[in-house]
């Protein structure tokens, strides 16, 4: 199994009428710099929102730019090849959908897209009481969350069950 790299290239916003909001990224790290309240953990939190968050864009980023934007786009790259990615809310039924080089994907089968275009296996995991616990798949977003997670004392290691 080779190791996969995934590139964030560009991360935009479009509202109905004016020009596309956009972000462009170099590789290796990019620093989103700014005063307070200038919008850049909204930009993350759309990020997050059209790489499979599962929840609804008005949790994701709040109505009032779920209201002023129509979608979000972004061009990744993994190990060479580009995908255009897409999240859209204003049309009927495309809410829960991914929509990857304009192919409509449910949210959850995007998780195992990406799982699959990056070689992780899909696995799944213990979680609650281990008589009656559940063992759900371990998606991407659990996956980069628990890596970027800021973890402070040792306790926050692992989630107290």
């Amino acid at each position: 199994m080779t190791t996969q790299t995934l590139l964030i290239k560009e991360l935009s916003r479009s509202t109905e009428q004016d020009p596309d909001e956009v972000l462009y990224f170099q590789p290796g790290v990019n620093v989103l710099a700014g005063p307070p309240n200038a919008g850049k953990t909204k930009w993350l939190n759309m990020l997050d929102y059209v790489l499979g968050d599962t929840g609804s864009p008005e949790d994701a980023f709040g109505a009032e730019l779920t209201d002023k934007y129509t979608s979000i786009q972004a061009v990744i790259e993994i190990s060479g090849e580009e995908f255009h990615l897409k999240r859209t809310w204003k049309k009927h039924g495309t809410k829960g959908k991914v929509f990857v080089n304009d192919e409509p994907i449910d949210v959850d089968v995007f998780s195992n897209f990406l799982l699959e275009k990056l070689n992780i296996p899909i696995l799944n995991y213990p979680k609650g009481s281990p008589y009656r616990g559940s063992w759900p798949v371990l998606s991407w977003r659990v996956l980069i969350r628990h890596i970027y997670r800021q973890q402070r004392f040792w306790s926050d290691f692992a989630d107290k069950q």
